[in-house]
């Protein structure tokens, strides 16, 4: 059993079916048609064995009254039937990038393994495909790619986790996750007040941070078609050469990440400068930012949330980068 962060549960208080909060990642296989059963039958045997070592094989558990967090209790068995739907197919990209918009969208059902999987056993062209999406408050973006490592990686030198046995877990009775729950609050409070003096230093800092004409503020730019995002959305996809960005960001004393925000933020720039309505000030963008550190394990939440400059107010690519 295992008790809920506050990042964590931020994710399941957020859900809805109108803002689903889950992630996901398609990925493309060159499965070849006829050689040894479907693509599908093959996703669902490969799963068997590999849910046991990853999050996944777990159901959320409600504390009783809402006096402590939610736990996740690990089951014995995931019911694959359950969590895994066939697409018809064969399908090209497009038909392809239009179930994932649909899918997209779909709210998990949470009184399951938080987690569903759509397999497509042929894309026109030849290959196959799987769209899997997890809850957020399983993991991270960082989380969510150990995850994918564990399902997916058959490599040699892949880390791999022998699956643990997992037997069917139930939360303790109400008294008792009362008593324990009691006791923990007890001692949180008592490293919470000592470590008052250090959080009041820091909040000072921090102030005297936000003070300091030398760090202005951006004002955030309202444009005209700036709304509440409706329900649909929109798939599509950009190959870009990984070992090209990396050599850029290299030549210029940079990062990959500086790199492809250069990138995105020119891109930006053009759209909005077509569409006339390119601002003065630059916009800003809300990036995450992962403090996960080893002792905080491969999976669950450790992300915190950073406003970017796109510098979308800066026409030469190289003073934007």
């Amino acid at each position: 059993m295992e008790r809920l962060r506050p990042e964590d549960d931020y994710f399941l208080r957020c859900d809805s079916a109108r803002t689903p909060m889950s992630i996901g990642a398609l990925q493309l296989y060159d499965a070849p048609a006829g050689e040894g059963g479907s693509f599908f039958d093959a996703v669902c045997e490969h799963l068997e064995r590999r849910l046991p070592a990853t999050p996944l094989s777990r159901i959320r558990r409600h504390a009783p009254d809402e006096f402590d967090s939610d736990v996740w209790c690990d089951v014995s068995r995931v019911d694959l039937a359950k969590h895994v739907d066939r697409a018809e197919g064969p399908l090209d990209r497009d038909g392809l990038y239009r179930l994932v918009e649909q899918v997209s969208m779909q709210q998990l059902d949470l009184s399951k393994p938080p987690f569903h999987v759509h397999v497509i056993d042929r894309i026109e062209g030849g290959g196959s495909a799987l769209f899997l999406r997890v809850h957020h408050s399983v993991a991270d973006g960082i989380g969510f790619q150990n995850l994918m490592r564990e399902l997916t990686d058959d490599s040699a030198d892949a880390p791999r986790v022998a699956a643990p046995v997992r037997l069917d877990e139930e939360p303790p009775d109400h008294e008792t996750w009362l008593a324990e729950s009691t006791d923990r609050f007890e001692r949180e409070a008592r490293e919470q007040e000592a470590a008052k003096p250090a959080r009041a230093q820091a909040r000072e800092a921090v102030r005297n941070f936000n003070e300091d004409p030398a760090h202005y503020k951006i004002k955030p730019v309202r444009l005209s078609r700036t709304r509440e995002s409706s329900m649909a959305r929109r798939y599509e996809t950009l190959d870009l050469s990984l070992s090209r960005v990396r050599a850029v960001g290299r030549a210029l004393g940079g990062t990959v990440g500086e790199t492809f925000l250069t990138i995105v933020s020119g891109a930006v720039r053009r759209y909005l400068s077509d569409a006339g309505e390119l601002p003065d000030a630059p916009l800003v963008c809300i990036g995450a930012r992962s403090n996960r550190r080893p002792e905080h394990g491969p999976y669950g939440n450790r992300i915190m949330n950073l406003y970017i400059s796109l510098a979308t107010d800066i026409e030469d690519p190289l003073e934007r980068f």
